[in-house]
């Protein structure tokens, strides 16, 4: 063997053996733990709170306390401070803490209602989506009638930490209530920035039944544009959901000629229609309704099939009252778009939303709506449906 195949021989085995010494630090470089942290190095907030009162930011976190004993599992602490700034106000938060402050956990976020109406959601949403601690799949809440933070501060009925409460609460409510189910920071942001679209969140309070005050889920928050222009009560809300077609399931009441009556919703399709006639915007809604009769009136007897007939036309003209009634209210709150109509100008008349968008809400106040409800009893309450 010539000398020159000697030394490329060996400078081979020189080559090899550096690369396998190398194997070892390539494997640490993989192994994704040049940034560990120890978990109790954090302290997880479940909720925040955002309130605004003399120009500045109040924040509050609800944070769990792992420190706590088993039998005492479940408790959590607040943890407040102030800003100028909502960055200023979390920084300042932060530094109250022994341990850095982990937001990959959080539930949910309540807006205080004069923070939403003053400063207006865009301005608040700015640091959510600049803030890379920040998931954009948390939940929003608007605070209705308390401070945000007080509500952060309460027990659920069930559950002492505020922040599992709501998501619990809203979880209950997700196979009833379609559009409460979530209300994201990213979609928050899509619905703000799609023209016509009217924006809704959950609205949260505190009861006043119990000695203790306790959350609950109290309705919509409607917004026009980034702010707040009125909420919907718990009782309007399947109506309000109909007219979206988020209503998976409620139940309703209706009188009858022989009395009350109730109706289990199973199914619920809307479809809206509008027409501009000599400068009079006209929208028409025709409901398909699929239901249950869960309470007869007292003394009808025996459901025969004429009966049925005569209640499937009734409960249809006591719905088609109850829409035209709730329409007639969100007129009487300038900018309450609550169904979105003004998408569905959009969506089928860019040119004519174009025309009215600068003064939507005074339109929206000027439609003449007409409603038409078909009920379809299904099961005249021989079995509840499942």
């Amino acid at each position: 063997m010539s000398n020159a195949q000697l030394k490329a021989q060996g400078t081979w085995r020189v080559t090899k053996l550096a690369a396998i010494s190398l194997i070892p630090f390539l494997l640490l470089s993989l192994s994704g733990c040049r940034n560990y942290q120890e978990l109790g190095s954090f302290d997880f907030a479940t909720g925040l709170s955002i309130d605004w009162q003399d120009g500045m930011y109040n924040v509050s976190a609800e944070i769990l306390d792992l420190t706590a004993q088993q039998e005492e599992s479940g408790k959590s602490i607040q943890v407040k401070t102030t800003g100028e700034t909502l960055p200023r106000a979390l920084h300042n938060l932060e530094a109250r803490l022994s341990r850095g402050l982990h937001l990959g956990n959080l539930q949910n976020i309540i807006i205080g209602r004069e923070a939403a109406q003053e400063i207006g959601l865009r301005a608040i949403f700015d640091w959510f989506s600049r803030d890379i601690k920040m998931r954009e799949t948390v939940q929003l809440l608007i605070a209705k009638d308390h401070p945000a933070a007080e509500i952060l501060a309460a027990p659920g009925l069930d559950n002492p930490v505020a922040s599992y409460a709501i998501a619990d609460i809203l979880g209950q409510m997700s196979g009833v209530f379609k559009s409460s189910r979530r209300s994201d920071i990213y979609q928050t942001i899509d619905i703000l920035e799609t023209p016509g679209k009217t924006l809704s969140l959950p609205a949260v309070t505190l009861s006043e039944e119990e000695e203790e005050k306790t959350i609950e889920i109290d309705g919509l928050a409607i917004f026009d544009g980034d702010r707040i222009a009125g909420f919907i009560g718990i009782e309007e809300l399947p109506l309000i959901l109909l007219f979206k077609n988020e209503l998976l399931q409620a139940e309703l009441a209706f009188m009858t000629d022989n009395g009350p009556a109730t109706i289990q919703i199973s199914s619920a399709r809307g479809q809206w229609s509008f027409a501009r006639p000599e400068d009079a915007l006209c929208f028409a809604f025709d409901a398909k309704i699929k239901a249950a009769l869960l309470e007869l009136p007292p003394g009808l007897g025996p459901i025969s099939p004429e009966i049925l007939l005569g209640l499937e036309e009734n409960a249809g003209r006591e719905i088609e009252r109850m829409l035209l009634r709730a329409l007639e209210g969100l007129q009487r709150n300038p900018g309450l778009d609550a169904p979105c109509l003004g998408y569905e100008i959009y969506l089928k008349d860019s040119v004519l939303w174009r025309e009215l968008e600068q003064e939507w809400p005074r339109y929206f106040q000027e439609i003449r709506f007409y409603v038409n409800a078909a009920v379809h009893l299904r099961n005249a309450g021989a079995a509840k449906l499942s």
